[in-house]
């Protein structure tokens, strides 16, 4: 399959890939910018990749997302993940797989 269809999505699939980059930079860099004025030190290390849902390929999901439960550690940053992201692309959804 190599027609305009399927370059398009593997054009968006990189795209995605260089969107969250730059979205993981900006994290990070805020997640520093805040552990240097508080106390709090340490953590866990997160990337994240934001995934166009038209551009790659679906798959079942085998684990119902409500159920899983993550540590501590990891929810934490994932709230701070999602705060972040939400206060810069507002109307956008994220589904954790």
């Amino acid at each position: 399959e190599c027609g305009s269809q399927f370059t398009n999505k593997l054009e968006g699939m990189f795209k995605d890939i260089d969107l969250s980059k730059d979205i993981m930079n900006s994290f990070q860099l805020q997640q520093q910018k805040r552990a240097s004025s508080s106390s709090v030190s340490g953590g866990v290390e997160m990337h994240v990749f934001i995934l166009t849902t038209g551009s790659w390929p679906a798959y079942n999901q085998t684990v119902d997302a409500n159920v899983f439960a993550l540590p501590p550690e990891l929810a934490t940053n994932q709230k701070e993940f999602e705060n972040f992201y939400y206060s810069k692309y507002e109307g956008r959804r994220l589904k954790w797989q």
